[in-house]
């Protein structure tokens, strides 16, 4: 009988342990699990990370010394591209002036820069003396045309290195452009101004009339 009664007791506490088992199985089931870890992780300090930091410093430090040293100074320095000063523009009338630099620079040599830019600067006093008058005429709807097909024929002034073919053609197609504005309007351009633009494209032309224009600039030469 003892022995029927300790089976049982025995019998009894393994079925408690066994629902206890499965009731703590069932709640770690039933919670959801993190995707990460969420525990705090305690910071340790780096010893080589602040070695490299400090190594760091210490090449930024010798880089700047050696960036302020006169020698790399001087070198960034002439490395910088120099800027060249745009020319001053000059569009008041001045004939005796003008025709004079033509005169010294032109005759013979009428495709070199100096002449380039001289007969440029002629061009530019031309077309704004014709701007300036279309202007006080009230004939301010043909300024947009005359700036657009005489723009290239004052290029001479600013830069150098500008072809003498395009320039003789820059020339041609103002001077053909004025006269048209002016059967148009009436507004006469400075007949001096034209008359230098008209020989500087027979020059380069190399037009029997060149030789004729040639001397009319000698006294101009003076």
């Amino acid at each position: 009988m003892f022995k029927l009664i300790l089976f049982v007791g025995m019998f009894i506490l393994m079925s408690v342990s066994s629902s206890v088992t499965k009731a703590q199985e069932s709640d770690v089931l039933s919670s959801p699990r993190p995707l990460w870890n969420t525990d705090p992780v305690e910071e340790t300090e780096d010893e080589d990370g602040d070695e490299e930091d400090e190594e760091n410093k210490e090449k930024k430090r010798r880089l700047k010394d050696s960036a302020s040293s006169p020698t790399v100074r001087q070198h960034l320095e002439e490395e910088e591209p120099e800027l060249k000063p745009k020319r001053e523009i000059n569009v008041d009338m001045n004939f005796s002036n003008d025709a004079r630099n033509i005169a010294k620079s032109c005759p013979q040599q009428w495709e070199d820069e100096e002449c380039l830019r001289a007969t440029s600067q002629a061009a530019l006093v031309l077309v704004s003396n014709f701007g300036g008058k279309l202007d006080q005429a009230g004939q301010k709807s043909f300024m947009e045309a005359l700036k657009e097909d005489c723009a290239a024929s004052t290029a001479a002034t600013q830069e150098d290195g500008i072809p003498a073919y395009a320039m003789k053609s820059a020339y041609t197609v103002c001077m053909n452009k004025i006269a048209d504005i002016a059967d148009k309007t009436g507004v006469v351009p400075e007949p001096s101004y034209m008359q230098l633009l008209l020989a500087t494209v027979w020059c380069m032309e190399k037009s029997p009339q060149c030789q004729m224009m040639e001397l009319a600039l000698r006294k101009w030469a003076k």
